[in-house]
């Protein structure tokens, strides 16, 4: 059992989390291409009564989306479930990028709060996953992980969205309307 000194920090670090999903400044405000030689991983998660699905998207340095990846998982905490996006991006960028340097975005504040600081994770739910998560990141030579808004993580939500409605997982078909006209509007 956790002494009470403990309970008071877990506590604290959770209203922290919460406060800055609130007041967060140092939000992405637009989507942008990454720079040469990394490739950007967007992720999320749709939740459905009876399961979930992860999602990623994958974007070259001139903003085309060059995968797109679905998986149902079992339903769990929504934290857990973004852990699980943000674990599906990361073995994605394994198998198929392993030589790229990546930009990892969610829209989820607790995820990349623990994929920044791992003794930060505060969600019990959730800290194998992170574990899981950063223990691949460590092959790459380079990575960092940004909180963005539901708008500009609009394709690995479209994507997530759509594979659940349509029972759809695995890789996703690129030119799919709604991937398309999302490339062309340029999340500005």
């Amino acid at each position: 059992m956790p002494n009470f000194q403990s309970l008071v920090i877990q506590i604290k670090k959770t209203i922290d989390i919460h406060h800055q999903a609130w007041t967060a400044k140092n939000l992405i405000s637009s989507w942008n291409p990454p720079p040469i030689g990394f490739i950007k991983l967007n992720f999320d998660v749709a939740v459905r009564p009876d399961y979930m699905v992860a999602a990623v998207t994958v974007s070259d340095h001139d903003g085309s989306l060059i995968w797109a990846t679905a998986k149902k998982i079992p339903c769990m905490d929504i934290n857990a479930g973004e852990a699980q996006a943000a674990l599906l991006a990361v073995e994605t960028a394994t198998r198929f990028y392993p030589s790229s340097s990546l930009i990892l975005e969610g829209d989820s504040l607790t995820t990349i709060t623990a994929l920044n600081n791992p003794n930060y994770c505060t969600d019990w739910s959730s800290r194998d996953i992170i574990s899981d998560v950063i223990l691949l990141l460590s092959s790459f030579s380079s990575w960092s992980a940004t909180k963005v808004s539901r708008s500009i993580n609009l394709r690995a939500h479209l994507v997530a969205k759509w594979a659940a409605s349509h029972n759809v997982y695995g890789s996703i078909l690129i030119s799919l309307p709604f991937l398309s006209a999302v490339r062309i509007k340029r999340w500005t």
